[in-house]
């Protein structure tokens, strides 16, 4: 049975004879059963088993990824637009399938491609079911054989076809599901040559096919098949409008996890979301930035999912949420969390918080991969709830941009009233027309009414153009409606704003800049995984010739490592003339740059080097700093030439190309003169300023706080100063003088999704009237967390050393959330509610009130808001206001931990930090079996307690010195457990002292994988003099040792100091073992 997916994928649709086939299983069970499809899950394979009654089938798949299909994903722009982009796509002599949803709409497609590509002489076919048996049979044969070259067709086309030349599959609309699109493109490409996939679909695509299931013929389906296919339907759906890999998205639907994973690991996909072109195919319209919109519909989302408990919110609700006027109408809704909607609500104007523009724009998100659908319950298939996809989250949390494309209902919200009244006329003149028209063509009547059964503007447009070459008594009548045809389509596709978005007048910024300029300057600590969202206006720059420094930074990045100043070499070459041409040269990479042509001074030489240095390096994507460095063949590809010629000498100096190098960093395509603009501002002195405005990166303004008597000198010192923002952005450009501060560097990029830069730590030094120093280090990018020195120190650097050691073990243990908490108490009760929640508390979710009796004793009442206003009191009054507070927030977190809590079996404080330690690093609920106390008795009556971690594969964790009590043995054991769980990607939990963890560490800094207990041997060597000597033999770095330089007395002495001097040989290495088992060079 060949296409046997057809017996569970339509045998209860409307081929329900496909179900039969058992009745031959029956009469003829000794005839060996094949079945063979090209599509199927797992689900399939079990139900076709089940119907055809195979006995113990051997089942065998041939990989489901296609290498060299390109897949992209785009949306439509009207009728008469779509058809023109699928026409360009027809190259002659290549076959083109092109499925539509419905046998009307696929008419109706193959009459306006054969129109356009006659001049082409360009062979269009119909094939659908509703096209008679004798047609179809003639067309498909046409194809196959080539006289046929564009074949439209809906999905009866196709089953058993085995074309392996066909180079094209274009859908106009969504399939029905995923298993139909799966096989309709696998019939591009058979022959292994490169071959394309395109979707071409709006937000209306997917309610045909939802809308249709409950139309005749689909209440008859079984509910399992029902509830499969909308779940197939909205995979699809999800594959065609998502941001990740499409071919990923297929191979996931089908279960196919191990070509999932070699998927990741190569660079063989070709969708357009791989490729970084997303959405883009043939001239396809610009998106715009719906960032205010979107967030507030996202927000009022995310309050729907954290209401229902994370099962979702329906769209209605999160539309009332919206366009609610009052506060007082949305009942049941917490507090804190209506707050939090106004505040996005009343960034908007007041014809965008309406109902219908809030549901316009809850489509677009759905309809660009910002949510996700799924049935309310397993009986109603008509209900839905909304929740965000991973990708909404992330814009909703980061503040990214959200890019959609705006639909003619938006454009019509957004207009002005006089706008729209002019449309609204002209709409009523064109139905007038159209009537008239219609009234004067009776024997046209149906045509035109077929042609425009979907309501669709171009098709009515090309039918006006040819009445009027008709005859002359329709030519008025025809012009008219054409005039008010276009009226009624001019709604501008573009953004709001004015163009000239660089308007500055008379020396000084435009209102409007410098409010971009504050708001910029609020998010510029914005975390985001896209470079050219970290970017920021800066009209303040300092204005320096930093080339040398953006030189070192990029060869830096390129090598992975930082430039020490004598590697780079310049060389001077004086001609007849006296002039200079400069060669800059790293000897040890075998890498030249020149200054091209000869100048009059040697400094004008050497920046003009540099500048042609950069520009030749930066044609190479930057690696990003902890990743591979680039190959040297690659460096040298875009160096000197042998025979001396430079490869970037046409483009000798020229500062405005570097800037157009340091944006192609950001951008998919290359830059273009138009996507620069210069503005010069003129002050009292008579000195200029130049501001940049990149206007192809959001309309950036770049501009230094210097100004210059001479245009020429300000236009590059603005240049280099957005060359050097925008390779910031890219790389991350944080200079750390110290080993400290590249320590505290990495431990702030874990909590990052960029690299970090220098703005986003700040040091602060008080000195007292002892002229001692106390360093406050305030970490920007962590919403401002200031964390100082401890005791003040005689020494500056000492203090800044020691704040960034606090800063690092806070930043480390610490998730940020409870930073600025101020008591031990407070943070109990925030992790404590952090178990109820879908999100990290904040102070805000908390409040507390006292009350003061007769007897001046006090009350204090603890008002949880995340939990819809629950309040706990103390039970007895204490005189102390303090006092209260505490057993306020003991019972509150008695009540919580009782309830669903992973502390509920825990039966002291330090037990309940354990498991709150363990839950942190595991992704289910804790059990009681996950911890064990084993005790031990020594012959001093003195215990020491091991904890076994069974969660963590049998960890076991012991309390270190003998204690007299046995819970002060048990209470150590658990802090130093809690120390080990805290650490993230913790390797030293089995290490015995905090020596032993420090030399891991340092060994760490040195391999390539996490190092064990197992890489470090401890030997012990005892003189006659009875002291001791250690040496340590570290297995990971070929066997290097390092021993005591001196006996001690005491055996622990000489093992703590020999660590000390494995530490300080490991920490003045800066080279990094290639492989796990070689030395480096400078041990």
């Amino acid at each position: 049975m060949d296409e046997a997916a057809c017996i569970s994928l339509w045998g209860h649709d409307f081929r329900p004879a496909f179900r039969n086939m058992w009745w031959v299983r029956e009469q003829y069970p000794q005839v060996p059963f094949m079945a063979l499809s090209a599509s199927m899950t797992e689900a399939m394979r079990m139900d076709i088993s089940e119907q055809l009654c195979l006995r113990t089938p051997f089942v065998s798949t041939l990989p489901y990824f296609r290498a060299n299909l390109d897949i992209t994903c785009t949306h439509k722009e009207g009728f008469a637009k779509d058809m023109a982009r699928i026409a360009q796509a027809v190259n002659a002599g290549e076959a083109m399938i092109v499925y539509t949803s419905l046998p009307s709409t696929a008419v109706k497609v193959a009459a306006k491609l054969e129109s356009l590509l006659q001049d082409q002489d360009v062979q269009v076919g119909v094939y659908t079911g509703a096209t008679e048996k004798g047609e179809r049979e003639r067309v498909q044969s046409a194809f196959d054989k080539g006289e046929v070259q564009v074949l439209v067709a809906t999905v009866a086309f196709g089953m058993g076809i085995d074309k392996p030349d066909i180079r094209k599959i274009i859908h106009y609309g969504i399939p029905k599901c995923m298993e139909d699109y799966h096989q309709q493109i696998g019939r591009a490409g058979r022959d292994g040559l490169p071959s394309s996939c395109v979707i071409l679909f709006n937000n209306s695509d997917w309610k045909l096919w939802f809308s249709k299931l409950f139309t005749q013929g689909y209440e008859n389906w079984d509910q399992d098949d029902l509830r499969n296919h909308l779940e197939s339907a909205e995979h699809l759906h999800q594959l065609v409008v998502g941001h990740s890999c499409r071919h990923e998205s297929i191979l996931s639907y089908f279960g196919r996890s191990t070509e999932i994973e070699l998927l990741k690991s190569s660079s063989l996909c070709r969708c357009d979301v791989c490729l970084g072109r997303r959405g883009e195919w043939l001239r396809s319209a610009k998106p715009r930035d719906f960032f205010r919109e979107a967030r507030l519909v996202l927000e009022a989302v995310r309050v729907g999912q954290e209401l229902t408990k994370g099962r979702g919110a329906s769209k209605e609700a999160a539309v009332q949420l919206v366009s609610a006027h009052r506060k007082s109408a949305l009942v049941g809704v917490p507090r804190t969390m209506v707050d939090r909607l106004w505040v996005l609500r009343d960034e908007l104007p007041v014809g965008r918080r309406t109902k219908a523009y809030s549901s316009e724009i809850f489509d677009m998100l759905y309809g660009d991969g910002y949510l996700t659908r799924q049935l309310k319950n397993n009986r109603d298939f008509r209900s839905f709830v909304w929740r965000m996809t991973d990708f909404g989250e992330s814009a909703l949390s980061w503040g990214r941009s959200v890019q959609l494309l705006p639909t003619r209902s938006i454009r019509q919200f957004e207009m002005e009233p006089k706008e729209r009244k002019e449309v609204e006329q002209a709409n009523n003149i064109y139905n007038t027309m159209k009537a008239q028209v219609l009234k004067r063509l009776p024997y046209y009547i149906a045509e035109l009414r077929t042609s425009s059964s979907e309501e669709d503007p171009g098709c009515l447009s090309d039918s006006f153009g040819w009445l009027a070459s008709m005859s002359d008594s329709m030519k008025e009548h025809a012009v008219n409606a054409g005039k008010t045809l276009k009226m009624h389509e001019s709604i501008s596709d573009g953004d709001e704003g004015p163009e000239n978005i660089h308007g500055i007048m008379q020396g000084r910024v435009s209102a409007e800049t410098m409010t971009e300029m504050a708001i910029c300057n609020q998010s510029a600590r914005t975390c985001s995984k896209d470079s050219a969202t970290n970017l920021c206006s800066d009209l303040n720059g300092v204005g320096v010739w930093c080339q040398r420094r953006m030189l070192d930074h990029v060869l830096g990045q390129h090598l992975q490592h930082a430039l020490v100043g004598c590697e780079l070499v310049f060389d001077y070459v004086l001609d007849s003339r006296n002039y200079f041409t400069c060669v800059v040269q790293l000897p040890s990479h075998s890498l030249r740059f020149s200054s091209g042509i000869a100048y009059p001074s040697q400094v004008t030489a050497s920046v003009r080097a540099i500048i042609n240095a950069l520009i030749a390096l930066l044609q190479i994507p930057l690696p990003v700093s902890g990743t591979d460095a680039t190959p040297i063949s690659d460096l040298q590809l875009v160096s000197m030439l042998d025979d001396g010629a430079c490869q970037s000498e046409a483009k000798t100096g020229n500062t405005l190309v570097l800037l157009f190098a340091c944006m192609s960093q950001h951008m998919q395509r290359p830059p273009r003169r138009a996507d620069v603009a210069f503005t010069f501002l003129l002050d009292s002195c008579k000195c200029y300023r130049c501001v940049v405005t990149l206007r192809i990166l959001g309309g950036l303004q770049f501009s230094t706080k210097m100004a210059y008597s001479e245009k020429g000198n300000a236009k590059q010192a603005s240049i280099l100063h957005a060359c050097l923002a925008l390779i910031k952005a890219k790389t991350g450009y944080a200079k750390a003088s110290t080993k400290e501060e590249s320590r505290l560097l990495l431990c702030i990029a874990k909590h990052m999704q960029r690299p970090p830069v220098e703005d986003d730590v700040g040091f602060t030094f008080l000195s007292d009237s002892n002229n001692f120093w106390r360093c406050v280090i305030n970490l920007h990018t962590l919403g401002g967390l200031e964390i100082s020195s401890g005791r003040p120190q005689r020494r500056k650097d000492v203090a800044k050393s020691l704040a960034i050691s606090r800063a690092c073990i806070t930043v480390e243990r610490s998730k940020t959330e409870h930073a600025k908490v101020c008591y031990k108490q407070d943070c109990r009760l925030l992790a404590c509610l952090a178990e109820h929640m879908q999100l990290a508390p904040v102070e805000e979710d908390v409040e507390f009130r006292y009350f003061l009796d007769s007897n001046k004793s006090w009350r204090c009442v603890v008002t949880l808001h995340a939990l819809e206003g629950l309040e706990i009191s103390n039970n007895r009054l204490q005189k102390h206001k303090d006092r209260a507070k505490h057993f306020a927030i003991l019972r509150a977190c008695s009540v919580l931990m009782k309830s669903d809590s992973s502390f509920a079996k825990a039966n002291s404080k330090q037990e309940s930090r354990l498991l709150a330690c363990l839950a942190k690093r595991t992704p289910r609920p804790l059990a009681e079996k996950d911890v064990q106390f084993h005790f031990c008795s020594d012959s001093d009556n003195t215990w020491r307690c091991v904890v076994t971690l069974h969660a963590f594969g049998g960890l076991e964790i012991s309390s270190g010195k003998p204690q007299i009590h046995k819970h002060l043995a048990k209470r150590s054991a658990i802090s130093r457990a809690c120390t080990a769980l805290m650490t993230p990607d913790s390797v030293f939990a089995n290490a015995s002292i905090k020596d032993d963890s420090r030399l891991l560490a340092c060994m760490a800094g040195q391999m390539q994988r996490s190092p064990v207990e197992e890489d470090v041997e401890f030997r012990y060597v005892l003189d006659s003099n009875k002291s001791w000597r250690c040496v340590i033999t570290l297995h990971a770095l070929g066997g290097l040792k390092r021993e005591t330089r001196t006996p001690q007395i005491h055996k622990h002495v000489a093992k703590r100091l020999a660590i000390l001097s494995a530490c300080t040989a490991l920490m003045r290495t800066e080279s990094v073992c290639a492989e796990v088992g070689s030395k480096p060079a400078r041990l």
